[in-house]
This record gives structure tokens, sequence and C-alpha cells, in this order.
């Protein structure tokens, strides 16, 4: 083990308490890396309180996910105060900033505050508000950094469960294993042995990619707006739609989002660069892919106040007092750095 590698199992094995932890707009990946981590620490250490928690971590169709209701939802510094833990785990996550919508008050909190924290990720590296601790090997899912870690490195036992909840995360996080970095050796690996016990990847996917009502309107209102230009593709919520639909909330958007990325907007034509934009007050939020490791949408992002991946990033426009500012923010800052994120 590394000495990083050693630190973090002697953090969990001397903490008596433990808080797990991963981002906001949550992902399959997130929700799954964080129940994995819960799951793991506790069959290793029975005697542990441990508790997950995800700032405003719901979704509809999450319930497949083995111990889903059992993630805290509240205001993640409110949550650390009433589980008063001695170790913050963050998952799928590079930077604590990112476990709470009000990223100042929780980095505010732990400047402040005395509690050893370890990240678990494998986006790319950031050095503000990182965990005291990182492990991160750049695999395809949070997941395999924190199975490998666990059960490889520390022996932790595996479960039904752990296994369920790897396989959500790694089908979630590569599209069914369409977008895959260069350790896709291990992934596969993983994936055959998770069929060899008896795990159910087309009902996993059936689970993830589930469709609601609103999720077919929200879609229609994508499609409506579907543009095509000559270097972008590119989609969005109109502030009027938006206004005439108060009752659908923030999480039913993001869900519309991902299931309109993975199986819309790259369908229409032959472009490296997509985006979606929808309303999300205050601001904008937004969602950039690149094809076929064409771009690094990082590049794009950095200068959006987002990042992500190179081919997957999210941004949040605060600025932009209409969508169709926002659009042009967008655009702007694509053309003006498609050279800086031309992929080599």
């Amino acid at each position: 083990m590394t000495s990083t590698e050693t630190m973090i199992l002697e953090l969990i094995t001397n903490a008596k308490r433990i808080l797990v932890f991963s981002h906001i707009r949550p992902d399959w990946d997130a929700f799954a890396s964080a129940l994995l981590t819960t799951e793991l620490i506790k069959t290793s250490f029975p005697d542990k309180e441990i508790a997950t928690a995800i700032e405003k971590g719901s979704i509809t169709n999450g319930n497949y996910l083995p111990n889903f209701d059992s993630i805290i939802t509240g205001n993640a510094v409110e949550v650390i105060k009433a589980f008063s833990p001695d170790l913050i785990i963050i998952t799928d996550c590079p930077t604590l900033s990112r476990i709470s919508f009000d990223s100042e008050a929780i980095t505010g909190f732990y400047t402040s505050s005395h509690i050893a924290t370890v990240g678990l990720d494998h986006h790319e590296l950031v050095t503000t508000t990182a965990p005291t601790y990182m492990s991160n090997h750049g695999y395809n899912a949070g997941v395999e950094e924190i199975f490998t870690l666990f059960v490889k490195t520390f022996g932790f036992k595996e479960t039904p469960n752990a296994l369920k909840l790897l396989a959500a995360g790694i089908i979630g996080d590569t599209n069914n294993f369409l977008f895959m970095k260069g350790s896709y050796a291990q992934t596969f690996a993983y994936a055959s042995y998770l069929l060899e016990h008896g795990i159910d990847f087309a009902e996993i996917d059936r689970q993830q990619n589930r469709y609601e009502s609103i999720h077919i309107l929200i879609i229609g209102e994508f499609l409506k707006n579907l543009t095509v230009t000559e270097f972008i593709t590119y989609t969005f919520v109109s502030d009027k739609f938006y206004g005439v639909h108060p009752e659908i909330n923030r999480d039913k958007y993001t869900e519309s989002k991902e299931i309109f990325q993975l199986h819309f907007i790259r369908q229409v034509s032959d472009n490296k660069i997509v985006f979606l934009l929808y309303p999300e007050v205050p601001g904008y939020k937004g969602s950039l892919r690149s094809i076929s490791d064409t771009y690094d949408t990082t590049v794009f992002a950095k200068y959006l106040n987002g990042g992500g991946h190179k081919t997957a990033s999210g941004f949040k426009l605060i600025e932009p007092k209409t969508i169709t500012e926002g659009i042009e923010t967008v655009l702007t800052a694509i053309n003006t750095h498609k050279q800086e994120a031309l992929i080599h």
C-alpha cells in the first residue's frame, strides 16, 4: 500500500463515526459510490456509526439501489453538525465544496473544523478545497476506485449489495460501456466478474432509464429547441416553459437532461461538441459532452464556472438574465477556446 492508502485505512479503522458524502446533483455513480463506501465499511466494521448523505439527493427511480432510502438529503453543514463525525469521506467528487449547494458555507465550515477528510474519486484532480487524503486512479467510475481500494487493497469483505452497487456505478458512468478511459481493461474485468456473480446489467439499465410523464414533457421541450450548427449541437429549456411549469422540480430537469444527452442529442448530427442548458434559479445549469475524445470539455467548463471529465462536464451560469444570453455565453466560450480544447 502507498502511504496515502495506509493513512486512509488507519483513519477508517480508528474512526467511530463516519459520514459519507457524494456530490450535489448526483448521477448514478454518485449514488452508488456513496452507498458502496457505506456498505463496505459497515460490513467490515459493524460496530461503527456510519451514514450516507447527499444534499438534495433524491431521484424517483433510485429505490433499486441497496439502502437507497437510508440516504440523508438535508443541508450538508447541518447534517455534519447533527451527526458529529470524526471522519468524512467524499466519494465521486474531487472537492469538498461540491457536496453542498452553499459552497461558501461548506468551505467555511471545513476551514474552521478539525474533522479528518478522505476523498475517493476518479475525476480530474483539483487543488481547491480538496480532501486531506485523496485516492484517485482515474478509473472509469467512482465505484471502481472504492471497490478496488477497499476490497482489493484493504481486504474488506464484498457483499451482494456491494456488487450491485459496483455494477450500477459502472453502467451509469460509462453509459453501458460506451464511454471509457484508459483503464478499460479493469472495467471489463469487473464486468465479467459481475456477470459471473449473477448481476443483471439489462435490469440495472432499465431501472436507470425509466421515463415518467414529466420526463417526456421536458424531453419534448429539448426536442423542440434542438439546434444543429456547423460545429455545435445544442438544446435548451426556454424561460417561458420554465415559467409555466412551476410544478416541475430541479430533480426532474436533471433526470431529463441525463436522458436526453444519453439517447438523443448525440445521435442527431456528426458534431463533436454538444450541450444542454436549462433554468436553475438563480441562473442556468448546463451540461457539455464531446464525442470520441475529440475535445476536452473541461477546458470549456472552466470558463463557465464548471468542471468534470474530458468527454463530460457540467457548469452553472449566474450572470445571464435570459436563456438566450446563456446560450450565447456558452457558444462564445466554445468558439473562443476550441483550439485549446482540441485533443491532439
